[in-house]
């Protein structure tokens, strides 16, 4: 328990993957990706998104031969999903795992718990009740069976406009913003085939999504809001993204004197 409060030391994010892994070149492997991503090795200071890295680990390791392992968060929570859904389908549904993933009722279920995670993510809940799973239509019996799903933050929603999240006073809607980006690669999209609705090409788009985050740095934003924007470019894989914060750092926009302790380790991760 004290654990789960204080979160994982360096050290023992490394002896969760040796334990979990039997295998010690293949938890040699897992262990240098994670590093090589900041973002999953700061994530993984959470003990349940170690159990969540690991069991997306272990699936991708064992289907996709030779391919890039997830490195971004929202890359990560999809792949989880995926293995969840099939985890269902299989346990509870009686299907086998070359079945489809997304069913009728997996895909209502789905954006059933999308939906619950959104609307509490404004009013600013952290805990849902009953009765919260009721007003979104879900049945509490039935999503049991998708418990695992609750660990994580996952929603599908279009409902955000124009950087709502910059203008929210707590960065409640920062991580929101990020995977709504996130979701919009195709190579995101693609895993996600069959729930999310085919919207065509978006490279396009993307682009102009990537040009509006960095007119928003040029301006004189809060440093926790700049930081934020270099996340989503993170989640956009944008390829400038060192160059941007090296920018706002040279220009002054970004200044080391104004950022905290907290803020320099957010830049750090990020880098």
């Amino acid at each position: 328990m004290v654990t789960e409060v204080r979160g994982f030391t360096d050290r023992q994010k490394e002896e969760y993957f040796r334990k979990r892994f039997i295998d010690e070149e293949q938890a040699s492997s897992i262990i240098s990706h994670i590093k090589t991503s900041r973002s999953l090795h700061i994530m993984c200071h959470i003990p349940v998104f170690c159990w969540i890295t690991a069991t997306v680990l272990e699936e991708v390791l064992k289907t996709r031969e030779g391919g890039e392992l997830p490195k971004t968060l929202t890359e990560m929570y999809i792949h989880f999903l995926v293995v969840q859904s099939k985890v269902k389908k299989v346990k509870y549904d009686g299907g086998a795992e070359t079945d489809p993933h997304w069913s009728p009722e997996s895909r209502k279920m789905i954006k059933s718990l999308g939906k619950l995670a959104f609307d509490q993510l404004q009013k600013g809940n952290l805990i849902f009740y009953e009765s919260d799973l009721t007003e979104c239509g879900i049945d509490i019996r039935a999503a049991l069976v998708y418990s695992g799903v609750f660990t994580q933050i996952f929603r599908e929603e279009r409902g955000l406009y124009q950087d709502k999240a910059l203008q929210s006073p707590n960065g409640h809607l920062d991580l929101f913003l990020r995977f709504l980006l996130g979701l919009s690669l195709e190579t995101n999209q693609t895993l996600l085939r069959g729930l999310l609705t085919q919207t065509g090409s978006r490279s396009q788009t993307n682009q102009r999504t990537v040009q509006y985050i960095k007119k928003k740095i040029s301006k004189n934003v809060s440093p926790e809001k700049s930081i934020n924007l270099f996340h989503c470019l993170n989640e956009l894989n944008d390829g400038s993204l060192v160059e941007e914060i090296q920018q706002s750092l040279r220009s002054g926009r970004l200044s080391t004197e104004e950022l905290s302790p907290a803020q320099w380790s957010a830049l750090v991760f990020i880098l």
